[in-house]
């Protein structure tokens, strides 16, 4: 009977342990992206972005797909501005753009959208050392709706409703 309650003690203290390591450690690793896949070409105001690294279409576990993009080169295409941050456990960017403050965690599907909590869809994900996001999310946090999405072709116009996008995205959430 010691001997059960030693094994039960030590995989109870192993599976705390190794559940508990936080999600941003597993981000380190890329993402694998099919290499025959089509190329997404997104558009602002009908001008092609050009983007180092190549947007590309993530499924989640649930089987959906979620266009990601570069974080960086996507949030200056639409007028924002990333900056990185790290902590004792964690690091992430800030974007910002006008009014609007967006807190983005490696690795977590919530993100913090002017201090609010909001789910992001699926979480960000490195590529070739560049960090993707959900487009949908993005984008509508920076005030930028998708108008159409056809044959991996994607356009993009700035609605400059922000705080709008905003209220709208926590109220769903709420």
């Amino acid at each position: 009977m010691t001997r059960t309650k030693s094994f039960l003690i030590a995989s109870l203290i192993a599976s705390v342990t190794f559940c508990s390591v936080p999600p941003v450690f597993a981000t380190q690793q890329p993402v694998s992206v099919n290499e025959t896949s089509k190329t997404i070409s997104i558009s602002i105001d009908d001008k092609k972005i050009q983007f180092d690294v190549q947007p590309f279409i993530k499924q989640d576990s649930f089987g959906q797909e979620h266009v990601m993009v570069p974080l960086k080169s996507f949030v200056e295409a639409l007028g924002g501005r990333v900056e990185t941050w790290k902590r004792e456990n964690a690091s992430g960017f800030t974007v910002t753009k006008d009014d609007v403050k967006i807190s983005i965690m490696e690795g977590q599907q919530y993100q913090f959208l002017n201090d609010y909590m909001v789910l992001s869809g699926t979480e960000p994900v490195y590529n070739n050392s560049q960090l993707f996001v959900p487009l949908k999310f993005i984008s509508i946090a920076l005030g930028a709706e998708i108008q159409s999405n056809t044959d991996n072709q994607i356009t993009l116009k700035p609605n400059g409703k922000v705080k709008e996008a905003i209220k709208d995205t926590v109220a769903a959430q709420t």
